[in-house]
C-alpha cells in the first residue's frame, strides 16, 4: 500500500517495513510464489535478486523493505528457542510511523513454523500471523495495533503456498485516531542520501529532530565512521545542551576552539 499527501510545499511517500528481532529464519515469497528474499542464520541470501530488500543489524535484528506494489508471504521458521517480536509498519519518507502492528513475545522454538501475508491490498491492522504444522494453520497469534492515520483498503491473499483466511474485525481495528495534518517540513539538504536508500527515512528523522547535522551543509556521509566527538555532539543535541556555557576542557586533546 502506498499513498501521497501533497501541497505546494511538500510531498510524503509511504513505505512498508517488516521487522523481526529473534532467532528465526525468514523466507519471503511474492504473489507468484517466487522467493524474493531470505535471511537464514542472520545472513542475507545475496543470491536472491527479488523485489524485497533484506537487512540484518549487528544485534541480530532483521528488516525487510517492501516495494510499493504486490503482496508477499513471510514464512518464518524458528532457529532457536525464545520469544519473537514481529512488527509491520507503514512509514513516511519523513520517518514518522503512519501505522504499526506488533506481535510481541511470540514463543519460538527450533523448527516452529509461522506465516504472515503483507501486501498492498491490506492495511497494517489487517496483517495476521499464523502458526502452521505440515502446511496447515493450527493457531493464530494476536497482534496489537498502533495507528496514527485512518487506514483504507481491503484484505488479500498471497503466494508462497498459503491462503490467508478471511479477516475478522478485531477490537483493535475499531480504534483509530483522527487523521492529523502533517506539518510543513524544510527541504532535505543531503545530496548524498538517495530516497531509494534503505536508511533514507532514518536519516531524515534524526535530521528533522536536530540530532545530526551532517558533515557539511549538503553532505551526511553515510559511510563515514562516527568519532567520539560526533557521538558526544549527538548526545548534547539529544539533551538540548547549551554548549556555549562550557568554556574549558579537562582533556588535553580537546581544544576549547574545537567545534
Amino acid at each position: 500500500m502506498a499513498f501521497f499527501l501533497s501541497n505546494s510545499n511538500y510531498e510524503v511517500r509511504q513505505w512498508r517495513n517488516v521487522r523481526f528481532n529473534s532467532s528465526v529464519d525468514v523466507d519471503v515469497f511474492n504473489n507468484a510464489g517466487v522467493l524474493s528474499a531470505r535471511i537464514v542464520g542472520n545472513i542475507v541470501d545475496e543470491s536472491i535478486d527479488g523485489e524485497v530488500v533484506a537487512w540484518v543489524y549487528e544485534f541480530g535484528g532483521k528488516v525487510f523493505y517492501l516495494p510499493l506494489e504486490g503482496e508477499f508471504t513471510f514464512k518464518i521458521t524458528g532457529s532457536g528457542c525464545g520469544t519473537m517480536t514481529y512488527v509491520v509498519e507503514d512509514v513516511t519518507s519523513y520517518g514518522s510511523i503512519v501505522s504499526q502492528k506488533t506481535f510481541q513475545n511470540v514463543q519460538v522454538f527450533y523448527g516452529k513454523e509461522m506465516f504472515s501475508i503483507v501486501g498492498e491490498s491490506m492495511t497494517v491492522p489487517e496483517v495476521r500471523l499464523f502458526v502452521t504444522e505440515d502446511g496447515e494453520i493450527v493457531d493464530e497469534i494476536i497482534g496489537v495495533v498502533t495507528i496514527t492515520r485512518r487506514p483504507q483498503g481491503g484484505t488479500g491473499g498471497g503466494g508462497g503456498g498459503f491462503t490467508q483466511p478471511p479477516t475478522q474485525p478485531t477490537e483493535e481495528d475499531e480504534t483509530y485516531e483522527e487523521e492529523m495534518p502533517l506539518a510543513e517540513v524544510a527541504e532535505f539538504p543531503f545530496t548524498d542520501i538517495s530516497q531509494s536508500a534503505w536508511y533514507y527515512h532514518y536519516v531524515r528523522t534524526v535530521w528533522e529532530n536536530e540530532l545530526f547535522h551532517g558533515t557539511a551543509y549538503n553532505q551526511f556521509s553515510p559511510h563515514v565512521g562516527m568519532t567520539r566527538a560526533m557521538f558526544v555532539q549527538v548526545l548534547a543535541n539529544l539533551e538540548n545542551v547549551d554548549t556555549t556555557t562550557f568554556t574549558t576542557s579537562i582533556f588535553n586533546d580537546v581544544s576549547t576552539n574545537a567545534w
